[in-house]
């Protein structure tokens, strides 16, 4: 049994494409109709061998790599939870500040179904239901193309 301030690591689960993912968008990127293609966008921590911030997707490992030293990044990707184990309402909690942001949700099967994206269970302390969508969502030619899909899957659920 923990005690104290010990954290669980939490197994990396799959996650069916009938579940749903909340996904927290700013205020800068919410329109009336729900989030708007710029919302969609990847993070990465930067990288631990050159310090560099930049990163790239790499289609072939299906990794994100320092866009400096080519060093794969772990965990990168745009950010939802899944819903076993979170709530919208706790999704919008997590922001820095939860009233600048609202919550889309989309079912993991329907962003799976966008070209290129994969939806990646990664728990991390404090977040069980941490889920990267993992994929090139900004090089071209159809960077564009894939955030426009990803705006029409997800829909509001908890708007501004």
């Amino acid at each position: 049994m923990a005690q104290g301030n010990e954290q669980i690591a939490w197994p990396v689960e799959s996650v069916p494409d009938s579940d749903a993912l909340y996904y927290r968008v700013h205020r800068q990127f919410w329109a009336i109709t729900g989030p708007n293609p710029g919302a969609f966008r990847d993070r990465c921590n930067p990288c631990s061998v050159c310090g560099d911030k930049k990163f790239r997707y790499d289609a072939m490992d299906k990794n994100y790599k320092c866009g400096k030293c080519d060093m794969v990044l772990p965990g990168g990707g745009m950010s939802t939870d899944w819903a076993k184990y979170s709530t919208p309402e706790d999704a919008r909690k997590r922001a820095a500040k939860p009233a600048e942001n609202a919550v889309a949700v989309a079912q993991a099967g329907s962003v799976r179904a966008v070209p290129g994206m994969l939806v990646e269970h990664n728990p991390v302390l404090g977040n069980r239901a941490h889920t990267n969508v993992k994929g090139d969502k900004k090089s071209a030619p159809d960077g564009t193309q894939i955030r426009v899909l990803l705006s029409r899957v997800f829909q509001t659920i908890l708007p501004l």
